[in-house]
């Protein structure tokens, strides 16, 4: 959550954007779509302390290829994060400009959250999240960030722009709080070096008493809840996605293409997802109670031993 301060900024920023987009005539728009040819690129602050933290982290006597890529993927990462208060007001009003030049029929949502729930915008969706997420690109962000407002319209209707909360009058449903307390998603004990961690397991769907938009919306709560460690938009969050094979367990396929649209394209946290298939144990010829690895102890063992996540 953004301090009293930066939240005051960022809705003051998103007052000024309403004033202008509303404001702008057919032309304007026209000149908007034209505009990406002129976008803003990468934060040159954001790669000057890429290349001091990359240096740093190095050493005065070691060469570039000295540094295996998962050490320079997590140097890059950190130096991202590691922006002044000056920087990160630098970056963004960049942020701005990029959402000012895109056309006003792709961010109609963000607009209309805008004139209906300010604070909620202010609060809920902190433009850094979404510039961390893309490592310092304001473009990429900015079309990330009005994407991210388009697919919780799309998703919550009429109650896109209340308070993402589990309490009466928040944006969740009743069915929607059943879904997360039975477990879909499940926030797991973070690894040792404090990485968040997810688990996916269809087992845990309520199939009478709740939909597939209730699972959606229960990931999309689950990662407003997940980015607001910073380390979710740098290092990313483990996600184990437990599988079984389709002629086993029915299951809803149609929850893939929104699901992994919003990770791709809206959410501002970055996923590394590790897909587990276990089949029954009675399927592996072994007895339903016989003493042998699950697919719960497995997760809990791949993070303790916390060995370097692929993505």
């Amino acid at each position: 959550p953004i301090d009293g301060h930066n939240n005051r900024e960022a809705l003051s920023g998103h007052k000024r954007l309403t004033m202008e987009d509303e404001s702008s005539t057919r032309s304007n728009d026209h000149a908007a779509v034209e505009a990406p040819a002129t976008r803003p690129g990468r934060n040159p602050s954001i790669a000057t302390l890429l290349a001091a933290d990359t240096s740093r982290r190095r050493g005065s006597n070691r060469g570039p290829d000295m540094m295996t890529p998962p050490q320079q993927e997590t140097s890059t990462k950190r130096a991202a994060a590691s922006l002044t208060k000056e920087e990160q007001e630098r970056t963004v009003a960049q942020f701005h400009e990029a959402i000012r030049a895109i056309p006003i029929n792709k961010k109609q949502a963000y607009l209309e959250a805008l004139r209906q729930a300010p604070q909620v915008v202010a609060s809920e969706a902190d433009p850094m999240q979404f510039i961390r997420v893309c490592d310092g690109d304001v473009w990429a962000a900015a079309e990330r960030f009005v994407n991210y407002w388009k697919e919780r319209k799309d998703l919550f209707q009429e109650r896109a722009f209340l308070p993402l909360s589990m309490a009466p009058g928040g944006a969740l449903t009743k069915a929607d709080v059943l879904t997360l307390q039975a477990g879909y998603p499940a926030m797991l004990p973070r690894t040792k070096s404090g990485i968040q961690v997810v688990v996916l397991n269809r087992n845990q769907w309520l199939r009478k008493t709740t939909d597939r938009n209730n699972r959606l919306r229960a990931c999309f709560y689950i990662v407003h809840l997940l980015a607001k460690d910073e380390r979710a938009q740098t290092e990313g969050v483990i996600v184990f996605n437990m599988l079984v094979q389709r002629r086993l367990t029915e299951t809803d396929n149609g929850i893939r293409p929104p699901l992994w649209n919003m990770v791709e394209t809206a959410w501002p946290i970055k996923m590394c997802f590790h897909s587990v298939c276990f089949l029954p144990r009675s399927m592996r010829g072994m007895a339903p109670s016989s003493s042998t690895l699950s697919k719960f102890s497995y997760i809990q063992e791949s993070i303790n031993i916390e060995s370097y996540f692929h993505k």
